[in-house]
């Protein structure tokens, strides 16, 4: 069971990358601002902003899955090209 949870400010493009990013680790499906809270599939990208996160889940989340962090949307371009660098080089 793969569950991936991306997050970062609003705005800076997550939800446009989100396919490229879930494809490139193996996820299935993309789940579009996740407040932290609902149940998710196997095999998922989950997307929140921060504010709907920390809202939903606390400043203080207790993760049961690995989250990519991101600030900016350079940082998001370089995250995904790197994603799909490694995907491509374990093929």
């Amino acid at each position: 069971m793969k569950q991936i949870l991306l997050i970062g400010p609003q705005g800076i493009g997550k939800s446009i990358a989100a396919n490229r990013i879930a494809i490139a680790l193996g996820c299935t499906s993309v789940v579009h601002e996740w407040d932290g809270v609902k149940e998710l599939p196997c095999n998922v990208l989950a997307i929140s902003n921060y504010d709907l996160f920390i809202k939903g889940h606390g400043s203080n989340p207790n993760l049961n899955m690995p989250a990519l962090m991101v600030d900016t949307p350079q940082a998001l371009q370089t995250l995904t090209e790197a994603l799909e660098h490694q995907a491509t080089r374990n093929q």
